[in-house]
């Protein structure tokens, strides 16, 4: 997903690029953006399937675009300022899927400075599931998760309700599914940016609480100690 993503695209692209794993879609879903982010991506579009540049109606509903286009068994979704690990991390989840397939598989991701990919800020190590840790605000980082396409159509893919919780209602509308089979694989996939839509402002990190609630809520899987549980989850990650 990108929207005026100049300064942070090309990696990104890179990072899909050297992906040893040969059977890659990549799709970009761009918001119309005004600056170089398109130019950059035609000069870095060698593992590029299809680019869909046009306005859309926020996060939430560019993720469903990207959704609705895509042919793969498995999705995931790389934001325009995220990063894959190494060069082999999609090699590292297929290896696993092939070993045992699942509906949805996660791993853990590091958050890192915005100007600096190897200055680590928090480290995201994932853990095991199991459905009780719901209602202790547990979920598995979203850039590190590939999902079965058919689950997430199955589903109705992302809540455009919501402007910033939309990628934790997913995964826990996912996780609640009838006989769903899940996997962790304990391996860094993912580098994620700080500074993202939920952690700009003090107004942005409200509207995230907020929208978490109603999540937790709607889903029945708890209320403000769940809330509590999932903010203060994140202490734990700022060492190691």
């Amino acid at each position: 997903m990108a929207y005026n993503s100049a300064h942070t695209i090309g990696d990104t692209l890179r990072s899909v690029a050297a992906q040893i794993y040969p059977d890659i879609e990549h799709i970009i879903i761009d918001g119309a953006s005004e600056d170089e982010t398109l130019k950059i991506v035609d000069k870095n579009s060698q593992r590029v399937a299809r680019v869909i540049s046009e306005p859309d109606h926020g996060i939430y509903d560019a993720m469903n675009k990207g959704l609705k286009f895509a042919s793969g068994e498995y999705i995931c979704y790389l934001n325009a300022d995220d990063v894959y690990a190494s060069e082999g991390s999609i090699a590292q989840v297929i290896d696993a899927l092939r070993t045992n397939p699942v509906d949805l598989i996660y791993g853990d991701i590091q958050l890192v400075r915005v100007d600096d990919l190897e200055s680590v800020v928090r480290y995201w190590k994932s853990g095991r599931y199991v459905i009780s840790s719901l209602r202790a605000g547990w979920m598995p980082p979203h850039p590190g998760t590939f999902i079965r396409r058919d689950l997430m159509q199955e589903i109705g893919g992302f809540d455009t309700r919501y402007r910033i919780a939309g990628d934790y209602d997913l995964m826990v509308r996912c996780l609640l599914s009838e006989n769903i089979r899940v996997s962790y694989l304990p391996k860094l996939l993912t580098k994620q940016r700080m500074g993202g839509a939920s952690t700009r402002s003090m107004k942005a990190l409200a509207l995230k609480s907020a929208e978490d609630l109603k999540v937790i809520q709607r889903n029945q899987i708890g209320g403000l100690m769940t809330l509590f549980c999932k903010n203060t989850r994140k202490i734990s990650q700022f060492f190691g």
